[in-house]
């Protein structure tokens, strides 16, 4: 007599803000179709469908859909609670020219967000108060802010493979430990990337920016496998000491 088994398949990947996971049936021959649960279902992450947003608890969190907030409103997401990961999934988030920031996390630790894009709004991505650090941005476009496209204060944050485009204050503004790698930097009125002291700047495209490509204020960084081109200001400027590996920074 054969023994019942239980085959199943988890197809992980978010597909329009939803997981699916296909469980087969038994192969004793009792037919065995598949189910399909829904992120909430299955207690993935908590869905975001309208903005503005205001994160109070740690947790995966996702876009549905393309999103703009009402005029005259705060920001976009505003994330007070530690431990949090925004994945856009692809979607945009278009301030229509906001006053506000697109995604601010003041003071917050260890705030992840990923796939997607933040443009129209003041300044796209921001922690600016005293406390935060161990922010990543993975995979982001970041682009025709007003002000700073990112800008992360303190400490100890990640800026990974982002496209960081015609932002109106500048590019990157980040604090110190950090690290800057794979990103394009361009057109951006002001700095391309300020980066404070002991952080890494690699492997990044930075060019036509209206200041400094590569800022290095505070020193004591490590610098490598950089282009920085036709920026106005100059393509690189380091106070103090920096460790400087193979550029393209003329």
């Amino acid at each position: 007599m054969r023994k019942p088994a239980l085959i199943a398949l988890f197809v992980a990947g978010f597909l329009g803000g939803v997981v699916f996971v296909y469980s087969c049936g038994s192969s004793g021959g009792g037919g065995g179709g598949g189910t399909i649960a829904s992120a909430a279902s299955i207690n993935v992450g908590k869905a975001i469908s309208v903005l503005p947003y205001t994160i109070t608890e740690p947790g995966l969190y996702y876009l549905t859909r393309n999103l703009s907030p009402p005029s005259g409103v705060a920001d976009g997401i505003i994330v007070n609670a530690d431990h949090v990961t925004i994945d856009l999934m692809g979607f945009a988030m278009d301030g229509n020219n906001s006053t506000a920031a697109g995604i601010s996390m003041p003071g917050r630790k260890n705030v992840e967000i990923r796939n997607g894009t933040v443009r129209g709004f003041t300044t796209g991505i921001q922690d600016n108060a005293y406390g935060g650090r161990g922010h990543r941005i993975l995979n982001m476009r970041v682009w025709s802010n007003s002000s700073w496209g990112i800008e992360l204060g303190t400490t100890t944050h990640m800026v990974k493979d982002s496209m960081i485009l015609y932002n109106g204050g500048g590019g990157v503004n980040i604090g110190s430990g950090s690290t800057l790698s794979g990103n394009t930097v361009f057109s951006n009125s002001g700095d391309g990337i300020v980066a404070s002291t002991v952080s890494s700047v690699l492997g990044n495209n930075v060019y036509d920016n209206t200041g400094t490509g590569i800022n290095l204020p505070a020193g004591e960084s490590v610098v490598d496998g950089n282009v920085s081109l036709s920026n106005t200001t100059s393509n690189y400027a380091c106070v103090g000491t920096c460790a400087v590996g193979i550029n393209h920074m003329p």
